[in-house]
C-alpha cells in the first residue's frame, strides 16, 4: 500500500477537524442538579442533551425495586442502586442512547435522561420503614417531575414526544406519556416500554400501595 501524499493528509486532518465538533456535539449530556435525594443519602440529578426545541426523548432508566426488609437492605443484597453517579450517565450508554450514530432515530433530538435510584418504578410517593433500620424513601415521582419542569421550561415549543425506559423505567412510561401529554396537548407523544415484562402477582397492588403510587395518581382519571 502506498503511503498518503502529504495533500491527502491534510485533507484527512481538515475533515476531521470540520466533523469532530458535530460529533462531540452529538454526545454531550449536561448534568441538572435537582431537588431529590437518593436511599443512600446521595443527591439525585437528570442529565439532558440539548438538540432540536420541537423534539424531545424523555426517557427512563431501569435497574429493579425493593419490597421487602430483605431487598430493601442497604447494607445487605439491596436489589436496586441506592445512588445516581457517573456509571449512571448517559454518556456510557449505548442503543437510542448513543445519540452520534447516523443510524439513531432520534439523532438531533433534545433528549432527557431520568436516571433511578428509589426503588419504586419511578412512581412512589412515601418513605415507607420496612423494619427498624430500613427505611427507604420511595420518592420517584417527585424526581421525576423535576425533569418534567425542566421540560416544561426549556422546551415550550415540543411537537413530537418520545417517551420510553427500560425494566423498572419501561413500567412508567404510560403514565409519564399521559402527563406530557397533558401539558402538551397539540404534540404528538409516544410511549415505548422496552422490558418491562408481565406482572400477575396478587401482592403487586399491595407493594403500588404501600410506595403510595395510587396517591401520585389520583390526578390521571384512568
Amino acid at each position: 500500500m502506498r503511503p498518503l501524499s502529504f495533500r491527502c493528509r491534510q485533507l484527512l486532518l481538515i475533515q476531521l477537524l470540520i466533523s469532530f465538533p458535530a460529533l462531540l456535539a452529538a454526545q454531550t449530556w449536561e448534568a441538572v442538579i435537582a431537588g431529590g435525594r437518593c436511599p443512600a443519602g446521595t443527591p439525585w440529578q437528570f442529565w439532558i442533551h440539548r438538540g432540536r426545541l420541537d423534539r424531545v426523548l424523555f426517557y427512563l432508566e431501569g435497574g429493579g425495586a425493593c419490597w421487602t426488609p430483605g431487598t430493601c437492605d442497604l447494607k445487605g443484597r439491596a436489589t436496586f442502586d441506592p445512588s445516581v453517579d457517573e456509571q449512571d450517565n448517559p454518556a456510557n450508554a449505548d442503543g437510542i442512547l448513543k445519540l452520534d450514530q447516523p443510524a439513531n432515530p432520534f439523532r438531533g433530538w433534545s433528549v432527557v435522561f431520568v436516571p433511578y435510584c428509589t426503588a419504586d418504578v419511578h412512581l412512589g410517593t412515601r418513605t415507607v420503614t420496612y423494619e427498624p433500620g430500613i427505611t427507604i424513601d420511595h420518592r420517584g415521582a417527585a424526581n421525576v417531575r423535576d425533569a418534567l419542569a425542566w421540560v416544561k421550561k426549556q422546551l415550550p415549543g415540543l411537537t413530537r414526544i418520545v417517551v420510553a425506559g427500560g425494566s423498572a423505567g419501561a413500567i412508567p412510561t404510560p403514565v409519564y406519556a399521559a402527563r406530557l401529554a397533558g401539558m402538551y396537548p397539540t404534540a404528538a407523544v409516544t410511549g415505548i416500554g422496552d422490558g418491562a415484562g408481565g406482572y400477575r402477582s396478587p401482592a403487586i397492588a399491595g407493594i403500588l400501595v404501600r410506595w403510595g403510587v395510587k396517591d401520585g395518581l389520583a390526578d390521571l382519571p384512568a
